[in-house]
């Protein structure tokens, strides 16, 4: 049966509308669960919701995590939406302080050092960072159009990669901008973290598509209230999972290519991002000098993806990364990947066949197109605009985004409880 297509860039109303109703439905459902845990004796035998009361939902932990960032990124963006007001509620009912006391603990104990790193790890932590950020914005519906993310208003200042963090739609798109870059956190940086002037900064698109709807102040003023008391709630859980993040990417010595949960450089640069957007100079210096200690020395990749079961490009991954602070990107870039025009790179310009996007794994291809088109449009904003690849790239991240969007929806919970996560990301970032 096919699926209902996304067609373009364009993320209107109807269908955020859409993303936030099977985001909230996912979380909120219990069965089927993946259930990963690992277990000493029966009495770990107990429901996943249990040991997990805020994160139970959606399949497995990590995809009720980032299917809760879904949720939290469209209520941010668009508090007017149909079903807004219940979604609230929704999150309000999961996000506990009990809840979150009680997933902290779990992350405190024997398991909790493994469980879920780097994926879900990472994933937390940007749901933490958007909500620390909406916490922190002062604008309101009024001050600036909707459909505009006001993140770089915020108090907290984040560090010197933020203006790097994420490409803008390309300006022929109709569709939401990146946010504008954000001011610079007096906190150094090493050296060989690039600093803003040293990378381009993303184009930002000639205009931004028109919500059908326009929020109210007081629509916005609630659904902030609302992201306050989550970030609040949620702290414990944040504490313990940045600090181990910190500790794991600071000892890491060699990273994981593969091209699902296990890849280091997709969670270490959601991280990065996620510790730029709250100021977290410590956690951010972390992750950059892991992603140059595994891959600075990088050349001369084998072209030999994909993987049946991907979701991620580990090269492309790589290359999002190392956009992030690397001074000469450019140079490492064209290294990396050489002659990246060369018929043996089709495997990464051309979209892999989507044969069963219902299937667990055959859904994972779905991904692969949508991580990919967000690759290629980051790495073409980190090259010069008139660089030999930036076309390339460009004309890539488009060939991609067409082919994932058309199977966001359709294809039955296995495809749906996380793809939406993807699309949204896709579309408009994070912070």
């Amino acid at each position: 049966m096919p699926g209902t297509r996304m067609d373009g860039t364009a993320l209107d109303d109807d269908t955020a509308t859409r993303l936030l109703s099977a985001a909230v439905a996912n979380v909120l459902r219990d069965a089927p669960v993946h259930w990963t845990h690992v277990i000493t004796d029966d009495a770990g035998l107990v429901p996943q919701r249990v040991l997990h009361p805020v994160f139970a939902g959606s399949l497995d932990w990590h995809s009720c995590v980032h299917q809760t960032w879904l949720a939290v990124r469209l209520l941010r963006l668009r508090p007017h939406l149909p079903g807004a007001d219940e979604a609230r509620q929704a999150l309000t009912g999961l996000i506990t302080p009990e809840g979150c006391r009680t997933e902290a603990d779990f992350f405190t104990g024997p398991n909790g050092g493994f469980w879920e790193r780097p994926y879900g790890w990472a994933w937390l932590l940007v749901l933490d960072a958007e909500l620390r950020t909406w916490a922190a914005t002062p604008q309101t519906p009024e001050q600036a159009p909707p459909s505009i993310p006001s993140s770089a208003q915020a108090s907290v200042q984040p560090s010197a990669q933020a203006s790097a963090r994420l490409p803008a739609q390309p300006s022929s798109a109709q569709s939401l901008p990146a946010p504008p870059s954000s001011a610079q956190s007096s906190s150094a940086q090493p050296s060989s973290v690039q600093s803003p002037s040293a990378q381009p900064s993303p184009a930002q698109p000639s205009s931004a598509q028109p919500s059908s709807a326009q929020p109210s102040s007081v629509q916005w003023s609630s659904a902030q209230s609302s992201a306050r008391l989550w970030a609040e709630h949620l702290r414990p859980l944040r504490t313990v999972l940045r600090d181990r993040y910190l500790e794991w990417v600071s000892h890491a010595r060699l990273p994981i290519r593969a091209g699902t949960h296990a890849n280091t450089a997709f969670a270490t640069g959601m991280v990065l991002d996620a510790a730029n957007a709250v100021g977290d100079t410590e956690l951010s210096q972390a992750c950059s000098e892991a992603a140059l200690r595994w891959h600075r020395e990088d050349r001369d990749y084998g072209g030999f993806e994909p993987d049946a079961a991907d979701f991620l490009s580990p090269a492309l991954t790589e290359a999002d990364l190392m956009r992030r602070v690397l001074p000469d990107f450019p140079s490492w870039f064209e290294a990396f990947l050489p002659n990246l025009g060369e018929a043996r790179w089709e495997v990464l310009r051309e979209p892999v066949p989507i044969d069963d996007p219902g299937d667990p794994y055959g859904s994972h291809l779905v991904g692969l197109a949508l991580s990919r088109a967000w690759n290629w449009r980051a790495i073409a904003a980190a090259l010069p605009p008139d660089h030999r690849y930036a076309e390339l790239a460009r004309t890539a991240a488009t060939a991609h985004e067409e082919a994932g969007r058309r199977h966001v929806f359709g294809h039955g919970y296995y495809a749906e409880h996380w793809l939406g996560t993807f699309a949204t990301y896709l579309s408009l970032n994070a912070f």
